[in-house]
């Protein structure tokens, strides 16, 4: 009776502080405790955090720009946990913890553990690793008409230059009136950049890009994760940095990478914190490393909204667990080379 009413006064003041709790489970196995600091990750969307509040609320509230900015890979201390009714239609109490950031000593922030963990918004690890080409450079939309450039699958010209002005407009989000000064100032920069980043492209290089990648179930005999069609549906990307960029490439590929090495206490903690336990499939992010070749024959004119095609030589596959960051990493895989 009077745990029943304790719960009715909780709700009807909008949660509660405890003390009596010490320690807090995440999906995966993770455990924080009272006095602990957590480590925070990026936002889930890489726009704003999702699972940390500087208030309990009912209402959807994004976080203060000032708290994105400083979060990111910082740490704060776990200082106790509150019960709150998130869910107005529900006399359902969620546990958010209490945290305390040294850069806010006067804020306090909320958290909701296994959401946080699930996204990444927490870290649960440390998220470094070696790369499987460690020399590797990401092949970023502003590098992608050098490429084409360098490599003679596009002819120097106009065309190229209204490419590379598309894609480094999408970059910048750029509004700027065609007739305008500034638009004049940014084409003729651009010009110029362009030629150099041509100039300078090393087609010895390894390149990478980020690609979505699916998986079927693991494999305990095999120990790791079966890749699904790679290259399936082209080769488009959205580079980590910036998420906001459609990134299409015509790509003709050569390899495949079939299969991913991943340890089962590993792939079965992603599995937890994912809710995919036993799933036959997997929705992940890759980094396709590749080496591009150079074009055989002299480059077909091009309209200036078309891509035109490049070849590629697949060298890997690094496989993480989310696709707005890469961290995470769950294995690697070598690219098959058909003879």
């Amino acid at each position: 009776m009077y745990r029943y009413i304790y719960l009715l006064l909780l709700i009807a003041l909008g949660g509660g502080t405890a003390s009596a709790q010490q320690s807090f489970s995440a999906p995966g196995g993770f455990t924080v405790r009272v006095g602990d600091s957590l480590q925070f990750g990026l936002p889930a969307p890489a726009k704003s955090y999702i699972y940390v509040f500087d208030r309990l609320s009912q209402e959807q509230e994004e976080l203060p720009s000032r708290f994105k900015e400083a979060l990111p890979f910082s740490r704060a201390k776990v200082e106790g946990y509150k019960l709150f009714a998130s869910d107005s239609t529900s006399a359902k109490l969620d546990t958010f913890l209490v945290l305390r950031h040294p850069r806010f000593p006067d804020d306090t922030l909320f958290l909701d553990l296994s959401w946080a963990v699930s996204s990444g918004e927490v870290l649960v690890s440390d998220p470094t690793h070696t790369p499987l080409f460690p020399e590797a450079k990401e092949l970023t939309p502003d590098l992608y008409v050098p490429a084409l450039l360098r490599a003679g699958f596009l002819a120097p010209g106009e065309i190229a230059k209204e490419l590379y002005l598309n894609f480094v407009s999408t970059i910048r989000e750029d509004t700027l009136a065609s007739d305008s000064p500034e638009y004049l100032q940014f084409v003729a920069r651009a010009t110029a950049e362009l030629q150099r980043k041509t100039e300078a492209f090393d087609l010895g290089q390894v390149y990478y890009m980020s690609k979505d990648v699916t998986c079927s179930g693991y494999s305990a005999k095999r120990g790791g994760y079966p890749v699904e069609d790679l290259f399936l549906g082209g080769f488009s990307g959205t580079p980590p940095r910036h998420p906001g960029t459609l990134f299409p490439a015509n790509v003709q590929v050569k390899g495949d990478v079939p299969f991913v090495a991943v340890p089962a206490g590993r792939a079965r903690r992603y599995e937890q914190r994912s809710s995919s336990v036993g799933s036959d499939i997997h929705l992940l992010s890759g980094r396709v490393y590749f080496v591009i070749l150079p074009a055989s024959k002299p480059p077909r004119p091009e309209a200036a909204h078309l891509l035109p095609t490049i070849k590629i030589r697949c060298r890997g596959l690094d496989l993480y667990e989310f696709a707005h960051c890469e961290y995470y990493h769950l294995g690697s895989g070598h690219a098959i080379i058909p003879l």
